[in-house]
């Protein structure tokens, strides 16, 4: 089993969880913090991006991007290096230091493979969905440099006020919020 080295404790992200507060004094309570294993693809991809000013010419770059393999969708997240690996395999998961992290966390089991994925990019051809799946909105091509099946972590939050609950999503390696829904969330946070 490959996972994403988690560089995000459960006290910075409960940091960030507390700067998402809203209200004047911020009187919304965090209700809990939920560490989730998402299993995710990490491609490399390159974009074929269209100069604005000259038609013929095409500039070239590369991201890294995360999508779930849970909704086969981008996560909001993107990296211009692959994140830190790690190999797991059962035997070694009690001797490892990052076996406690999966231990405290929720394993989410997938929907998708990375094939799936790499078939949905493959196939973009509009600006909508290029930026959908986290590429440049003047994207006119994409090709697939590297995929990697992995367990990335993310910390789910429930922040609740006067107007309801809501759950928000960060990156249990950047500490960064994710583009992951409510909804989707709000379904992590219940695993």
């Amino acid at each position: 089993m490959l996972v994403v080295r988690a560089k995000v404790d459960e006290k910075k992200a409960r940091k960030v969880f507390e700067s998402l507060r809203k209200g004047l004094i911020r009187r919304e309570k965090i209700e809990g913090i939920k560490l989730v294993w998402l299993p995710c693809a990490i491609i490399r991809v390159r974009m074929f991006e269209q100069e604005k000013f000259a038609d013929r010419q095409l500039n070239v770059s590369e991201i890294i991007n995360v999508y779930d393999l849970v909704q086969g969708v981008w996560t909001g997240m993107s990296f211009s290096y692959f994140p830190e690996f790690e190999e797991l395999d059962d035997a070694e998961r009690d001797d490892v230091k990052l076996s406690e992290d999966l231990k405290k966390g929720v394993k989410i089991d997938r929907k998708y493979e990375v094939e799936d994925v790499i078939r949905r990019l493959k196939s973009l051809n509009s600006i909508v969905a290029f930026a959908g799946y986290g590429l440049s909105a003047n994207a006119v091509g994409v090709e697939v440099e590297e995929a990697r099946e992995a367990y990335y972590p993310i910390y789910v939050g429930k922040i609740t006020g006067k107007s309801g609950s809501r759950y928000v999503a960060i990156s249990g390696v950047s500490g960064n919020l994710t583009a992951i829904g409510q909804d989707f969330a709000r379904l992590l946070w219940e695993s």
